[in-house]
């Protein structure tokens, strides 16, 4: 047997010796999660443009965020929590990402292979619905409720997390993409100072985006109940990536 496979197999099964399979191994030192990070800790967008432009070739948008960035924004933002990263590299981060999101405007959310299945002329907003999905499920803009059917039904509210606002800006942009108008307002438009002035004419739904939140923070309780005294009778849902 080859030494070079034999030291390969020690790496790999033996913890302490770990860097040999990564020095001579076949699989990439990074996973598709800490090659993002990696890439928007460097600010550089065109490499992240260019990493995100590959899977996509083969997954949906809404995969794509769900699977890799927003498990990146997740890395980044426990950084910024321990101290790891400083504020000027977390800037950093999150302006690429919101140039990144600007460049995926044009991507539809949906399986690549299951896009040419579609007839030629299909309106853009029933584009990106999947083949297999029932009418039920994706109903058409024009069959919404007339609420429903404005400019932006939804206000896509960013946590208090440094990134959180990334995280809301995925989601408006995939609701776009189904049908439903949406907007993204900062965390900072919801505190006691500026609630009252919180536009709400023709929200529908309230969604507040975290990538993270532990336990139940009093930050969110106070939250929910200046949203309710200000739009009362407006639902109003929490969108967690991740909880621990």
């Amino acid at each position: 047997m080859p030494l070079t496979l034999c030291l390969v197999v020690l790496g790999r099964y033996v913890d302490r010796l770990e860097f040999l399979d990564i020095l001579l191994g076949d699989r990439p030192p990074l996973t598709p999660v800490e090659s993002f990070y990696q890439r928007f800790l460097a600010g550089d967008a065109d490499e992240a443009q260019d990493h995100a432009e590959l899977p996509l070739k083969e997954r949906s948008l809404s995969s794509y965020y769900d699977e890799v960035a927003l498990k990146g924004l997740q890395l980044a933002a426990n950084d910024a929590e321990r101290g790891v990263i400083g504020q000027r590299h977390l800037e950093r981060v999150r302006n690429t990402i919101e140039g990144l999101i600007r460049e995926l405007a044009e991507h539809e959310d949906q399986d690549p292979s299951s896009l040419d299945t579609q007839p030629a002329g299909t309106p853009r907003d029933q584009r990106g619905i999947p083949s297999n999905a029932a009418p039920e499920d994706c109903p058409h803009r024009s069959a919404l409720s007339a609420p429903w059917q404005g400019a932006a039904p939804v206000l896509c509210l960013a946590g208090k997390g440094p990134l959180d606002e990334a995280a809301s800006a995925m989601l408006a942009q995939l609701l776009g993409k189904h049908g439903l108008g949406a907007r993204v307002t900062r965390y900072d438009a919801a505190s006691r100072e500026a609630i009252n002035a919180l536009e709400v004419t023709g929200t529908v739904m309230i969604c507040i985006s975290y990538l993270d939140i532990r336990g139940s923070p009093s930050h969110l309780r106070y939250l929910l109940q200046r949203l309710k005294r200000r739009a009362p009778g407006v639902p109003v849902r929490r969108i967690v990536a991740s909880r621990r």
